[in-house]
């Protein structure tokens, strides 16, 4: 080994040393510095172990530099003894004051009435030494029996029902609109895409049609000649459902949860209750511009979950990057009206193989948008969506 070498690795470890103790010192610098502001006394403020190198008394605290260089210290008397690292203490744990509590020492008062709850005869009832009894069949103490309350946490006495869904009205999340049981307030696919619901909002969508199912889950929509069909626009969505029942062709009725999955608007935790079996013809696509549908187009959001097409292509590209969360081979292609860019097209339901090279040409390509690891794709149904 040469010199050179020995003075490198020299240098790594006294770098090594100097971060270690930088680490430290502002580790021990978060105690000493809680501790000022808890108000605790501070005996000393040490770096390392071992017999002091260097020690002086500031402002009634000892700071020290120690001998062995691991490790450091803020002596804390009020605290648990650490006497076999720090060494004895010069003042003795009775003689100092309790730590303060976070609260300063305020007495707990749950019902906010002035009178600390460990002497209010009704720690629960304000202003009253003659508490009442709380009925445990009637937890809101609405004088309905908890088995027959329709809101048993919600005083309610006069039980109004304005949906008649057998959920109170003051604790009915939609009083308005049924919604019996665990079922979800009845949402258009409109308002749950367009962010007129809210992400968390637990909803029913009725009869979509089911136009495309993967292994985790399904899309539906609404097509033309529909009951509230008011255009392609947000009339599409995916539901997560592992091991999905669903069948292409069905209409459904939906129940689930609205999330926000890293860009997209869809439905998790969801039941399924068919409303026909069919199969009913698929909607017709929305012909649209690659441009337009691809990541960050301008119909690519309005337009995820609803079966589309374009026409006219070529592939400009069979390799594209992987996206956040894609593992290769990520089994897409690109297509566009020009030699260039365009939109990708993916095997989230069908794979093409093998894949097309690079400027085959198709007359139009079909499938559900999708936005799937950060990218807008076209979802192929089949191979009769890629027509020569």
């Amino acid at each position: 080994m040469t010199i050179t070498e020995i003075g490198r690795i020299a240098f790594i470890c006294l770098e090594v040393v100097l971060l270690f103790n930088l680490l430290i010192f502002v580790h021990e610098l978060g105690h000493f510095l809680a501790g000022k502001w808890r108000g605790l006394y501070i005996e000393e403020f040490a770096l390392w172990f071992g017999k002091p190198l260097w020690r002086k008394k500031i402002g009634g605290v000892w700071y020290a530099i120690n001998s062995i260089p691991a490790g450091g210290y803020v002596k804390l008397p009020q605290m648990a003894p650490m006497e076999t690292v720090e060494g004895k203490s010069g003042i003795a744990r009775e003689d100092l004051s309790p730590v303060r509590p976070l609260d300063n020492g305020a007495q707990g008062d749950a019902d906010g009435d002035g009178v600390g709850d460990a002497c209010d005869p009704c720690p629960l009832q304000a202003n009253t030494t003659s508490c009442a009894m709380v009925d445990p069949n009637d937890g809101d103490g609405d004088g309905i029996a908890n088995t027959m309350d329709n809101c048993p946490s919600n005083p309610n006495p006069d039980q109004a029902d304005g949906d008649s869904d057998g959920k109170g009205d003051v604790c009915d999340a939609c009083p308005d609109s049924p919604n019996p049981g665990t079922a979800g307030c009845t949402a258009s696919v409109y308002d749950i895409k367009s962010g007129k619901v809210a992400v968390g909002s637990s909803v029913t969508v009725s009869h979509l049609l089911v136009t495309g199912v993967a292994k985790s889950g399904f899309f539906a929509q609404l097509k033309s000649g529909d009951s509230g069909y008011s255009g392609a626009d947000n009339s599409g969505i995916w539901s997560h459902q592992s091991s999905t029942t669903a069948v292409v062709g069905s209409r459904v009725t939906i129940t689930g949860t609205v999330n926000n999955w890293y860009g997209e608007i869809e439905l998790d935790q969801v039941s399924v209750t068919v409303d026909s079996a069919g199969p009913e013809a698929p909607p017709d696509p929305v012909v649209v511009a690659p441009d337009d549908i691809k990541t960050g187009g301008s119909r690519a959001s309005a337009l995820e979950g609803v079966v589309v097409r374009v026409e006219g292509v070529q592939v400009t590209d069979n390799m594209p990057a992987l996206g956040a969360g894609d593992k290769a081979p990520n089994n897409e292609f690109v297509v566009n009206t020009s030699a260039t860019g365009g939109v990708r097209v993916d095997d989230f339901i069908y794979l093409v193989s093998p894949l097309p090279t690079v400027g085959q040409q198709y007359s139009s390509v079909s499938g559900i948008l999708m936005l799937k690891n950060g990218d807008s794709k076209i979802q192929l149904r089949g191979a009769s969506d890629l027509a020569p």
